[in-house]
C-alpha cells in the first residue's frame, strides 16, 4: 500500500510555506535552518522502519521519535463536524 497522501497541511501566518505536515503514518514538521521536513511523531503502531519504506523521500529523523499523541474530543468533533463534514479522510485511512 501507498502512504504518500497529505492529510493536513498547516501554514503559519507570514510563514514562507508549510509548517507541519500530517499523514496517515506520521507527523512532520520542517527544519527551517536546513529547509527540510523532520519527523515529528508517528501514529500509534507505525514504526520508522515502516514510515521510511513508504515515504518517498529522507526526512531529518531525531534520536527519538515519540508516538502521536490521539486527538482530543474537541479536535475529533472539529474534524467531524466542520473541518470533514463528508468524511474524505476517514476513507483516505485504510
Amino acid at each position: 500500500l501507498e502512504f504518500r497522501r497529505v492529510l493536513f497541511r498547516s501554514v503559519q501566518p507570514g510563514a514562507m510555506g508549510p509548517c507541519m505536515c500530517v499523514t496517515p503514518l506520521a507527523v512532520f514538521d520542517f527544519d527551517r535552518t536546513r529547509r527540510e521536513m523532520r519527523l515529528k511523531s508517528v501514529h500509534p503502531g507505525v514504526s520508522v522502519d515502516t514510515l521510511l519504506k513508504q515515504t518517498g523521500f529522507q526526512p531529518i529523523i531525531p534520536d527519538k521519535v515519540p508516538e502521536t499523541e490521539p486527538p482530543r474530543p474537541e479536535e475529533m468533533r472539529l474534524l467531524r463536524e466542520v473541518i470533514d463534514r463528508e468524511g474524505v479522510l476517514r476513507r483516505m485511512i485504510p
